[in-house]
């Protein structure tokens, strides 16, 4: 899993930092990287109201953990699900 094996920028292991039972704040290249996608598509994103719940602090922007993995569980597909 993804938030299990996590390394912050210097390459060791992150020591906890985030907010109980919703994870770190990550700033935008780090969850593009979570989510497979370029660092430009979460701005794109912002600007038309798509993509996973972010966080305004001041100008700053933040990404929860918990919710990337949200968002993700909202994009998952069961191919073997029935069709409406």
């Amino acid at each position: 899993m993804y938030f299990a094996n996590h390394h912050n920028n210097t390459g060791t292991k992150s020591q906890g930092g985030g907010l109980p039972g919703r994870g770190r704040a990550l700033r935008d290249s780090e969850a593009a990287e979570m989510l497979g996608v370029s660092t430009r598509t979460l701005p794109q994103w912002r600007l038309r109201g798509q993509g996973p719940r972010f966080v305004k602090l001041g100008r700053a922007v933040r990404y929860l953990e918990a919710d990337l993995a949200a968002y993700l569980d909202e994009q998952t597909v069961d191919p073997t699900a029935e069709r409406p």
